[in-house]
């Protein structure tokens, strides 16, 4: 029997994998994000807080009204900037399942080629994003029939989407792809680095060659923007480009408490051959990340992993006359006796230890984040986002480890399991947040507002990752949400602030909503899981 076309393999693993990602949680979730985003990134139009704004010479401030054009564009900017930081995390991890349940090695004894396999990947990837995307599209189309003005123009409304959104889709599945591949990246210290690969790579160097921010955050001259994987740059310009103002004065991105705002009637983004020929160009630039991916990519093949330390050989016993084996194995040491004492507590410190002992690279950078965060004042809040960032990627597959390993037969067939794996992991969670945020908590002990704000997020974090993890089965749906929901609070957004250690304008009642949502989700994922078992 012939073996099946190479591009029959690809078109059946493409099927297969956005089929699976499209049925699961985390899909459904970013979905429900997305469409709740959308109606926070295009607020009330009479609340003075906007998403696309430019000043006129007179330093009026100006946006428009919300007109096809308008929404078409704002939703093309929240798409692209959501997407590609949360998206990458609902789609990396794919060649390291492959990996795991062992679809890797029957893929390495198909005649389908390396190449191949990553560029189905890529186009599973795509298509998944592009799908997830839309939901920014329907949340446009609800802001316009709750706010919008004039007739709806599909061609205006779709344009920046295909435009902008889908070239940066393939870009970031890329990425992905990239960092699957690649050692030392394929875990939870990858996620931690493409975040900051996301600022400077997708974000701030783009918007440095294209002239949309200078050093000092002033506008340069204008740069034809080549390099733009998202977009960002290139929606300065167009902006500019159809309002006649300075580049400097375009802005995109939620801004709040705009004095004397005016709103106009803006016709919206205007594509010339130039801007369309740019943004193809992007397709070109996904070949640096995808030749490199196939660079590190072994194919699961074990030969081609670098060689680790080899376990030294036993001595074996021989005669003292011949010098033949006599097949006993010598003892070099005698195996120290072992006493069992399963509890609850034993199993949730053994679990810290574990989340400790499995962090990488997170174990030096965590301990100086933590004291970082105990210098007094507005000293200690770079140390305190840095913590509270790390500890994201620490806990991300806490509550799923089991479950991506295969070891839960394992794990529950042992005596004296807690009862809850939920709230074994949990308590675990708590045990690692607390130690490494109680030196923070002890320099705001002066005012206690602020102390129990800190408390509030810790346990947020712990509680959220758990949640999660235990409801989807991973930790990528966590770390991708964490990380948005972090960066939001960076940007001095007060209702992103869950732990009163980023925003200018920190509240401890923000901080309690953001546990009592932890507390929610843990209380869902315990009687979730007490319903599993109970028909198990």
């Amino acid at each position: 029997m012939n073996p099946p076309p190479i591009w029959t393999l690809v078109r059946a693993q493409v099927a297969a994998e956005v089929t699976t990602r499209l049925r699961s949680t985390p899909t459904a979730v970013a979905v429900i994000a997305i469409l709740i985003a959308s109606f926070k990134w295009i607020p009330d139009p009479a609340s003075g807080a906007v998403s696309l704004a430019w000043n006129e010479e007179a330093g009026k401030s100006v946006s428009g009204i919300y007109n096809s054009a308008y929404l078409g564009a704002s939703v093309s900017v929240l798409a692209s900037l959501f997407l590609s930081l949360i998206g990458f995390y609902l789609v990396a991890g794919s060649i390291r399942r492959d990996r795991s349940n062992g679809v890797g090695a029957i893929l390495a004894a198909t005649p389908l080629p390396s190449w191949a396999y990553l560029a189905g990947k890529i186009a599973a990837h795509s298509v998944y994003l592009w799908t997830i995307g839309l939901a920014s599209l329907a949340g446009g189309l609800l802001v316009f029939l709750r706010f919008g003005q004039g007739p709806f123009e599909p061609l205006a409304f779709l344009a920046p989407w295909i435009l902008f959104v889908a070239p940066g889709m393939v870009f970031i599945a890329a990425l992905a792809i990239l960092f699957d591949a690649t050692p030392g990246l394929r875990g939870v210290g990858g996620y931690v680095v493409y975040f900051f690969a996301w600022i400077f790579l997708l974000v701030v160097f783009p918007g440095l060659t294209s002239g949309g921010m200078g050093p000092d955050g002033a506008a340069q001259v204008a740069t034809t923007p080549y390099y733009d994987p998202i977009g960002m740059g290139a929606i300065l310009q167009m902006m500019q480009e159809s309002t006649g103002s300075r580049l400097g004065d375009v802005s995109i991105g939620l801004q709040y408490g705009i004095k004397d705002l005016v709103l106009v009637e803006w016709s919206g983004l205007q594509y010339s051959p130039r801007w369309v020929g740019l943004r193809l160009l992007t397709f070109l630039w996904t070949l640096l990340p995808f030749g490199l991916a196939l660079l590190f990519f072994d194919r699961f093949d074990p030969s081609r992993k670098r060689a680790g330390r080899q376990p030294a050989e036993r001595p074996v016993a021989t005669t003292a006359t011949t010098g033949e084996p006599t097949g006993r194995i010598v003892s070099l040491s005698a195996l120290p006796p072992i006493h069992c004492a399963p509890g609850f507590w034993r199993s949730v410190l053994a679990e810290a230890r574990i989340l400790w002992s499995g962090a990488g690279l997170l174990r030096f950078a965590l301990p100086l984040a933590a004291l970082a965060a105990a210098a007094p004042g507005k000293a200690g809040l770079p140390g305190a986002a840095a913590l509270l960032l790390l500890l994201g990627p620490a806990l991300a597959e806490l509550a799923a480890r089991e479950s991506l390993a295969g070891t839960w037969p394992l794990i529950l067939g042992q005596p004296g399991v807690p009862a809850s794996t939920v709230m074994w992991k949990l308590a675990a969670a708590l045990v690692f947040v607390f130690a490494f945020g109680l030196p923070r908590l002890l320099t705001s002990l002066a005012d206690p507002a602020l102390a129990l704000a800190w408390l509030c997020g810790l346990f947020f974090v712990a509680a959220f990752a758990v949640a999660a993890g235990a409801l989807t089965g991973g930790g990528k749906l966590f770390t991708g949400f964490y990380v948005a929901i972090w960066y939001t609070a960076l940007n001095a957004a007060p209702f992103a602030d869950f732990a009163a250690a980023m925003s200018p304008s920190p509240s401890l009642a923000t901080s309690a909503v953001y546990a009592g949502v932890g507390l929610a989700a843990a209380g869902l994922a315990w009687a979730v899981e007490r319903r599993r078992f109970s028909f198990a």
